[in-house]
């Protein structure tokens, strides 16, 4: 009889106890479930809404520099803004337009030809403008703020200059000009610098032909001897296009024209 009672009571004991532990096994597995986090963060949403501060939950860091792999796009500016085109705005780049005469008097508006360079020494820009109506070249100084001041005019060495160029051809470390001239009378005419922004009358050279209309000239040693030689674009009678070759004496005067078919 005693032992009945004695194990009718350890069965007492266990049952709670084994209750006990399923119940606390079962909170555990609950704890780890997905939703869990759902729900304290919804109890955590329904604390803060009766006033009690919680802790700020940290969003996960997005990445708009990568293409999703941790590379960078290819291609493709390392901005957060991917549709920005700086060009879509019609911005405006530059200032409104300028005018400066070009010194061609009446006909000055009817020029052909620009160049820019330092022709005073002074580390500003100036302009040099071929006034084709005109028959003369006109040289505006720079201010150095964008501005000119009024032209200086020369003669062109013959009617209708057409191009122009600006190196040192005689050695002396100050800007000469060149012009060609749409003129039968001669093709290209040199006008030697002072250094000063001011030139010397012009000299002429011709291409060897009756009418010879020179186009544009350009500047280069051609031969390798080190001295400036002339290039002149021109219309030669009974050729066409044609390519005039005067090679330099290094004191800005030149050689009879060698004259070349441009092939067109």
């Amino acid at each position: 009889m005693k032992r009945k009672s004695s194990r009718n009571y350890s069965l007492s004991v266990a049952v709670p106890f084994f209750a006990i532990l399923v119940l606390l096994i079962s909170t555990a597995v609950l704890a780890q479930a997905p939703g869990a986090g759902r729900q304290s963060g919804d109890a955590s949403a329904a604390l803060a809404s009766t006033g009690t501060s919680t802790p700020a939950q940290a969003e996960p860091p997005s990445t708009p520099w990568t293409d999703g792999t941790g590379r960078f796009p290819a291609g493709r500016s390392h901005t957060k803004r991917q549709d920005v085109n700086p060009m879509d705005s019609n911005l405006s780049f530059f200032l409104p337009v300028v005018l400066f005469d070009s010194g061609g008097g009446d006909e000055g508006g009817d020029f052909r030809s620009v160049a820019v360079a330092d022709v005073n020494g002074d580390g500003i820009p100036d302009i040099v403008v071929a006034n084709h109506s005109g028959n003369t070249v006109g040289v505006l100084l720079g201010n150095g703020d964008g501005t000119f001041q009024p032209p200086m005019t020369y003669d062109s060495g013959g009617p209708n200059p057409t191009g122009i160029s600006i190196a040192d051809l005689n050695g002396d470390g100050k800007p000469d000009l060149v012009v060609g001239l749409n003129a039968g009378i001669g093709a290209v005419a040199v006008l030697l610098g002072n250094g000063d922004g001011t030139f010397q009358p012009a000299v002429t050279y011709g291409l060897g032909y009756w009418a010879a209309f020179g186009f544009d000239v350009a500047v280069a040693d051609v031969n390798h001897d080190g001295k400036p030689d002339l290039i002149v674009a021109a219309s030669c009678l009974d050729v066409g296009g044609c390519v005039g070759v005067l090679l330099g004496n290094g004191d800005g005067t030149f050689q009879p024209a060698r004259t070349y078919d441009s092939g067109g």
